[in-house]
């Protein structure tokens, strides 16, 4: 019998976090079924695992308040969404393509003959590639997704995405790299308020105070 847990740094993160204070959260989808070198993935199922761990974390964020959601267009978030019992709506700046993605056919030939890993990794690490917008430039568009709705809405948002856009944000955002480790499903980033325009990111435990430029980008 398999043990369902959520990812510890996840928890340590929403631990850090009091009670009555709104936040959002930028994740990668749950477990998946595994897909062939090569193949695009695009239908993957999620794991039994993936589906009781969704679900977990809905009744989680249940307890800290009122949730909707927004998730990538990919089955296996919507799935995600669907599991946690969130009232969700689709957006292609977590996905399919996503906010890094400038050129999808070449984005799409590029990740199925290098693999994702592969690209991922160097992306990290400032390599620019033709079809993808640099991390820092992706990362503003998404930081200031997540906070003009931390600003704006009465409750939070729990925003679903891949390791393709939450990996190279994190790194971005809070100096994560992931030497020789993967962003596990249903991990990601916290975000909370501090002040008019002051918040803070907490990865894995760990907070960064930001006071982000709110101009696009």
């Amino acid at each position: 019998m398999n043990v369902v847990n959520l990812p510890a740094g996840l928890l340590a993160s929403l631990e850090r976090v009091p009670p009555n204070l709104p936040f959002v959260l930028l994740l990668r989808h749950a477990d998946r079924e595994e897909f062939a070198p090569g193949a695009d993935g695009y239908n993957a199922r999620l794991t039994d695992n993936g589906i009781a761990k969704s679900k977990m974390l809905g009744q989680l964020l249940a307890s800290r308040g009122s949730f909707t959601c927004e998730c990538s267009p990919v089955p296996r978030c919507v799935a995600t969404a669907r599991a946690m019992l969130l009232d969700y709506q689709t957006n292609t700046l977590l996905g399919d393509p996503g906010v890094y993605v400038t050129d999808t056919q070449l984005a799409q030939q590029a990740f199925l003959s290098m693999g994702t890993e592969h690209i991922v990794r160097s992306h990290l690490k400032g390599e620019n590639w033709p079809f993808l917008r640099t991390a820092a430039q992706g990362a503003k568009v998404i930081l200031t997704h997540l906070v003009q709705n931390l600003k704006e809405r009465s409750h939070g948002v729990v925003f679903l995405s891949h390791d393709t856009i939450v990996m190279p944000t994190l790194a971005c955002l809070v100096g994560e790299m992931f030497e020789n480790t993967w962003l596990d499903p249903l991990d990601g980033l916290v975000v909370t308020a501090l002040g008019r325009e002051r918040f803070q990111l907490i990865a894995n435990g760990k907070a960064t105070e930001v006071t982000p430029s709110m101009e696009g980008g």
